[in-house]
This record gives structure tokens, C-alpha cells and sequence, in this order.
């Protein structure tokens, strides 16, 4: 069985400075919900439906990127509207590598975003492109490319270059409730 205990350090979030473990279904009903905001833009493009989209769908990973998963809106939808309706998960994850897909999901709406305000149409298909290929990677399969990249690039961050409290608290993120050991 995978060790499931996490320090505390490691999920409190920067902003509201609370424990934070995320449902991982909320991350594939995001992605989910992107992948449609994505395909409608391409689609669309070139038109004013395509660029109110995209703005919009650049704004979600913006709020994801700076605010962590459960802070953008898909994450407050499947919060309040699915999550109720579910059973408990069988496992919650740490918010960290998905913040940082929702990152990189960002800088690809970006780059969308200007390739459309030049009237670049191939950009705003490629950029658009390469977003719903990983949303949909992650909504169908669970597979979450941009989290990869950040557990990849983890690999290469000393331990030490994070610093963690002696008396640091464990969580155990095998308990759906979260508790302390």
C-alpha cells in the first residue's frame, strides 16, 4: 500500500493558510468541463464566441493557478452541486500538482488568447489544441499530464530546499476526513 501521509507544510495553501486535500473526481469534472469550454472554442475561432470563451476558460485556470484547484470555479461547482451526491472518495490528493497543471493549463490560454488577439487563427487551434488534449488526457483516463510534469520536476528539488518545522504535523490522506497522526 502507498504511504498516504503527507506533512502539513506540503498542503497548506499559501493564501487561506488551511489544510487542504482535494477529491480527485473534482479534478476529472473540471477537466471535463474544460475540455467542452476548449472544443467550443475551436469550434468557434475565429469569432466572438471563440474569444468570450476563451477569456473565460483563461480566467478559470488563472484562478486555479494562483488559488489551487478547489478555489476556481469547476472546483466550487463539483464542491457544492457532485460532491454532495457522492459516496467518499477513496483516496484525496494533495492540491499541489494539479495547481500546477491548472498553471500551465494557463499559460496555454494565454498564449491562445494573444495568438487570437493577432489574428492568428493556427495559433489559437495549436495552443487551444495542446489545453484539451491534456484536459481530455485527465477527464477520460484520469490522467493528469500537467501534475506529472510537476512530480517530475520535484524529482530534481532537494529535500532540504523545503523547509518543514520539526514539530510539523502528519496528515493522513488515507482517511477521508483527514485526520491527524
Amino acid at each position: 500500500m502507498p504511504d498516504t501521509k503527507f506533512r502539513f507544510s506540503t498542503i497548506l495553501h499559501p493564501f487561506f493558510r488551511e489544510v487542504l486535500v482535494i477529491d480527485p473526481r473534482g479534478t476529472r469534472f473540471s477537466a471535463a468541463i474544460t475540455v467542452v469550454v476548449l472544443a467550443l472554442v475551436i469550434l468557434t475561432t475565429p469569432g466572438a464566441v471563440a474569444t468570450v470563451l476563451l477569456s473565460l476558460q483563461t480566467l478559470v485556470f488563472a484562478f486555479g493557478a494562483i488559488l489551487g484547484p478547489s478555489h476556481q470555479p469547476y472546483g466550487w461547482l463539483f464542491k457544492k452541486l457532485v460532491r454532495p451526491r457522492l459516496k467518499a472518495p477513496a483516496h484525496m490528493e494533495e492540491p499541489l500538482p494539479p495547481q500546477f497543471a491548472q498553471a500551465v493549463g494557463l499559460g496555454f490560454a494565454l498564449a491562445a488568447s494573444i495568438s487570437m488577439l493577432l489574428g492568428w487563427t493556427l495559433g489559437v487551434y495549436i495552443f487551444a489544441g495542446f489545453a484539451l488534449f491534456a484536459a481530455a488526457l485527465n477527464a477520460v483516463f484520469g490522467f493528469c499530464l500537467g501534475c506529472e510534469i510537476y512530480l517530475r520536476i520535484r524529482r530534481f528539488i532537494p529535500a532540504a530546499a523545503i523547509p518543514a518545522p520539526a514539530n510539523d504535523p502528519i496528515i493522513d490522506l488515507s482517511d477521508p476526513t483527514g485526520s491527524r497522526v
